[in-house]
């Protein structure tokens, strides 16, 4: 079994002298994250969905220009980008396959989210009504007074 602290060692190791290079890499991406997110406020979520579509691309790209740097080859800073979008397809095709195998544990996660909010929202509901409508403003309602009166509205007729 490898221990972390061997992994680190490795990784240290192998990325000597290209620390530069896997940090810009790291920035331009981040970059490239943040911005679309950041703008996609501003055009109602369609640059979110936008983002949802590529980012499994740019993450493959991502990944391949960390391999490449570990393995000694040359990386340019933007090859993430276009080794991403040359594997498009491939990388939809590995995002599937991960969510396939986590297929159970989202389905259970999406059920308890759902089974939550809607404990909350009955809470939230209770709370609410019993604020909005004490009980002791129903107990106090006698409604045998209420039929004595009419009652005696009738006798006079």
């Amino acid at each position: 079994m490898i221990r972390a602290k061997e992994t680190r060692k490795e990784a240290r190791k192998a990325l000597s002298g290209k620390w530069r290079k896997a940090i810009v890499i790291s920035l331009i991406y981040t970059f490239i994250i943040s911005g679309i997110s950041i703008l996609s406020v501003f055009t109602f979520g369609l640059l979110a969905i936008a983002l949802i579509v590529i980012a499994p691309a740019l993450s493959y790209g991502l990944a391949y220009s960390y391999y490449h740097l570990k393995n000694g080859k040359n990386v340019g800073y933007g090859d993430f980008f276009v080794v991403g979008f040359k594997n498009f397809g491939y990388s939809w095709k590995l995002i599937w396959n991960i969510i396939k195998r986590c297929w159970g544990y989202i389905f259970s996660f999406v059920l308890t989210t759902i089974g939550i909010t809607g404990v909350l929202v009955v809470l939230i509901i209770g709370t609410a009504s019993s604020t909005l409508f004490p009980e002791d403003y129903t107990d106090n309602l006698n409604y045998e007074s209420y039929s004595g009166a009419l009652q005696d509205s009738y006798d006079y007729y």
